[in-house]
């Protein structure tokens, strides 16, 4: 593995066999003036998916690096935290799950040149295609940064676009973001109380919705509703200088507290 990547990116996979060689090879296809390197979380797929993971690592070994659990982890902790974050070494964290891929070989190097010219900056997203049947909230029509009260308004971007400052060097995520059930947005928000968010435009990543995943039906939005309610509870402490922002969010969700 590289000593020292500029970007870790991160994917988590689990049954991901028809997908996974796709989201690989966006990934490799990135064409930087940098370092970059790939961490892959395999969930204890029962298909190929580990199978697949384990042939691309051995052919790409200073990029890739694959971690294979035994015994599925889903409901037992935050992978994404306790085992792609903890090791990635990155100045910057992407993200893009083993079922959705990057399309633009210059999508990396595009969001890493804004940031690095724009220090103030945590976290940048993009536009992206969906095989969603209808229309997409995240096809913006211009580039704009967006603040802490935006995100808390709604959210800003998808995770496949996700490329932002990898504070975990310094500075741990709260115990309470484990307990998250939206953890997309509540990482945005931690990004937004450490400085500004920018959207580009540009269409290079897809995201795979899942009609019949279980975060469409409407018991896992009220109880996420109310996770988002509780995790801004939180962060009133945890980021005392942003307080105001958050209670005025309290307020105006205050039903959600009662799910």
């Amino acid at each position: 593995m590289d000593e020292h990547p500029l970007v870790s990116i991160c994917c988590q996979t689990y049954n991901h066999e028809e997908y996974i060689e796709k989201c690989i090879e966006g990934v490799l296809k990135q064409r930087t003036n940098f370092s970059y390197e790939l961490l892959i979380h395999d969930d204890a797929s029962k298909d190929r998916t580990a199978t697949i993971v384990r042939e691309y690592e051995s052919r790409f070994p200073k990029t890739i690096q694959g971690f294979y659990q035994q015994e599925n982890q889903f409901l037992k902790q935050n992978t994404l935290v306790n085992i792609l974050y903890k090791n990635s070494r990155g100045k910057y964290i992407a993200i893009c799950d083993g079922d959705d891929y990057w399309t633009d070989p210059f999508k990396l190097q595009k969001q890493v040149d804004f940031l690095e010219k724009n220090p103030g900056t945590s976290l940048i997203y993009h536009n992206i295609v969906t095989n969603r049947p209808f229309p997409f909230s995240f096809q913006k029509q211009k580039d704009f940064f967006f603040s802490l009260k935006d995100t808390l308004r709604i959210k800003q971007g998808a995770a496949v676009s996700m490329v932002f400052i990898n504070f975990l060097k310094d500075k741990r995520l709260p115990e309470f973001y484990n307990k998250v059930v939206s953890g997309d947005w509540s990482l945005e928000v931690i990004l937004m109380t450490m400085g500004k968010g920018y959207y580009m435009k540009e269409t290079m990543g897809f995201y795979r919705h899942h009609e019949a995943g279980i975060t469409k039906r409407d018991d896992f939005i009220r109880k996420a509703n109310k996770a988002k309610w509780y995790f801004i509870l939180r962060m009133v402490f945890w980021s005392p200088k942003h307080s105001i922002s958050f209670i005025r969010f309290l307020y105006r969700n205050r039903s959600w507290a009662r799910y």
